[in-house]
């Protein structure tokens, strides 16, 4: 006998009750299916869902572990992560900015319907929230590295100078600029100008601001030169002072400029001197000042200022 003729006498021997048990094994193979149930922890950010106007500052934990459980014919979706899961708490109730606690439930597992939450960990959550603000500030920029050696950053020129920064008002409040990501200007020589982004504040500002223009400007390291010993001289008004004693009478100065000008200056060119006009007798620790030619600048006088004493009296007039 064949399979066909099994297959004929089997089923022409009480059919409706030969089908009937062929329907019930396959809706109990289906049934026990999906009762069996696969286990699984996934570590998922949390979320809030916030009012107009308001914005986070910080969240802590900002990750938690959720426990699930699911059929298995599930586990391969889970496993590759084709099944969106969000940890998402309610906080549209909340319209003043401060600090907010509260305990995640399974509600606030956003997952298919065949999916069971049996636990969150931690569960207790801590979240600054805020009123969301603006504020312009200026932009301040950030350098890695130094020009070549000889050479200095001289000013940039930064466009936009300022920028309107969203954001919590709390954080805002404090900032007082907005830093660009670092600039390399390592062994730069020549001026130059860059695209530049700014530096993220925290996580929860618009990663999405404009670059801003910055405009370099390099140039050479001024030379120096000293020039020791020169004397000190007072400047004096017509009466009023009949003596004037100083100390010291001679100071080094330091003269800055480009070597083809310093080259070209000699001691008799320079000139030191106090100035008493208007001071009435006494002791003074006065300033150094100080006449130089055009294109050089004075770096520094050694010492600075001078101490002199003045006597009451008839006095005539010096100049530097």
């Amino acid at each position: 006998m064949n399979i066909r003729e099994i297959v004929k006498n089997w089923a022409g021997n009480n059919p409706v009750i030969k089908l009937l048990a062929v329907g019930i094994a396959v809706g109990l193979w289906f049934l026990a299916s999906g009762w069996v149930y696969e286990g699984s922890t996934l570590t998922v950010p949390v979320t809030l869902k916030l009012a107009e106007g308001m914005t986070e500052v910080n969240i802590d934990p900002p990750r938690v572990e959720v426990r699930l459980e699911y059929p298995r014919e599930y586990e391969t979706l889970i496993e590759g992560g084709k099944l969106p899961i969000k940890v998402v708490h309610d906080l549209t109730e909340t319209r003043t900015g401060g600090r907010v606690v509260f305990n995640l439930s399974p509600s606030d597992v956003e997952r298919s319907s065949r999916l069971r939450v049996v636990g969150i960990n931690p569960s207790r959550v801590i979240a600054e929230i805020d009123r969301l603000a603006e504020k312009a500030l200026p932009v301040k920029v950030v350098y890695r590295g130094k020009p070549s050696r000889g050479y200095r950053v001289a000013g940039q020129r930064v466009i936009p100078p300022e920028v309107v920064i969203p954001g919590p008002e709390s954080v805002l409040d404090k900032m007082t600029a907005i830093e660009t990501e670092p600039i390399n200007i390592m062994g730069r020589e020549l001026d130059f100008y860059q695209r530049v982004p700014l530096q993220p504040v925290s996580p929860y500002f618009d990663p999405n601001l404009e670059p801003v223009t910055v405009n370099v400007f390099i140039r050479k390291e001024p030379a120096r030169r000293e020039f020791p010993d020169v004397a000190v001289g007072i400047l004096r008004g017509p009466i009023g002072i009949a003596k004037v004693e100083y100390q010291p009478e001679k100071v080094d100065l330091v003269i800055k400029g480009t070597p083809g000008d310093l080259e070209s200056i000699s001691p008799d060119d320079l000139t030191a001197y106090v100035d008493v006009i208007g001071l009435q007798p006494g002791v003074y620790n006065l300033p150094v000042r100080t006449n130089i030619p055009g294109g050089v600048t004075l770096d520094r006088a050694e010492p600075s200022a001078i101490k002199v004493t003045i006597e009451s009296g008839l006095g005539e007039v010096l100049e530097p």
